[in-house]
C-alpha cells in the first residue's frame, strides 16, 4: 500500500497539471494560501471530495443542490441553491 501511495502522488500531480490546469492551480496554488478563513465550496462531485480535508486550517463549508451530493461535501453542508446563500449564512 504505501509504495502504491508514494508512486501515486507524482503521477497523479501530473495528470492533474496536465488534464485539468484549474484544479492544478486551485489545488496547488490556491489552497496552500488559505488558512484561518471561512471557506465555502460551491458544488460538490467525486473530483473535489478531498477539498475539505486539504482545507482543514479552514471553517469549511459546502453546498449543493443535489442531495446526493453531500457525500463528497464538507462536515458543514448545506444542501440548497447557491443563489439563496444568504438564507443560510446570517
Amino acid at each position: 500500500m504505501k509504495i502504491k501511495s508514494i508512486l501515486w502522488r507524482p503521477i497523479r500531480n501530473v495528470s492533474l497539471k496536465w488534464l485539468n490546469y484549474s484544479r492544478y492551480i486551485v489545488e496547488k496554488k490556491i489552497f496552500p494560501s488559505i488558512k484561518n478563513k471561512k471557506v465555502l465550496l460551491v458544488g460538490c462531485n467525486h473530483n473535489v471530495r478531498d477539498y475539505p480535508k486539504k482545507l482543514r486550517k479552514n471553517d469549511v463549508y459546502s453546498i449543493d443542490i443535489n442531495p446526493e451530493m453531500a457525500e463528497f461535501g464538507a462536515e458543514k453542508h448545506i444542501v440548497g441553491n447557491v443563489a439563496e446563500i444568504n438564507k443560510y449564512f446570517k
